[in-house]
């Protein structure tokens, strides 16, 4: 368990630390920014509907994106004969990878927050959508 815990610390620091990472953030936060906001003015309601709907369908091209590197980078660095002579099984190994993404999806989200805030703000919400 240790070391599952010490190589997905390891993954999250990649994620923090690549470029593509920050490309793909800055995709996302600025395509739901731009859907939020022009679906916010055209509708003239508080709403998060076309967001909630949208969000999964840039998920279904983003995702792949964070995902496609976890096991190929290990061959492409050299790391994976490394990989499979540490004391875990391949199950841990792939767990560690898969919670490491998992957790960059989520600090993805995190800044997304801000759209029903500043929704309860400007009006009342139905916080049951979101």
């Amino acid at each position: 368990m240790k070391g599952m815990k010490v190589l997905f610390k390891k993954e999250v620091q990649d994620y923090l630390n690549s470029p593509i990472s920050y490309i793909i953030l800055f995709v996302f936060l600025g395509l739901t920014g731009w859907f939020f906001t022009t679906q916010v003015i055209n509708s003239g309601m508080a709403t998060l509907d076309g967001f909630v709907t949208m969000v999964p369908f840039l998920f279904l091209f983003l995702l792949p994106a964070v995902t496609m590197k976890l096991i190929a980078e290990e061959e492409t660095r050299g790391t994976a004969e490394i990989l499979e002579t540490l004391p875990l099984k391949r199950f841990e190994i792939v767990l560690a990878k898969y919670l490491g993404a998992v957790t960059f999806i989520c600090i993805m989200l995190i800044p997304t927050l801000i759209y029903p805030i500043t929704l309860a703000i400007i009006g009342k919400i139905e916080w049951g959508v979101v």
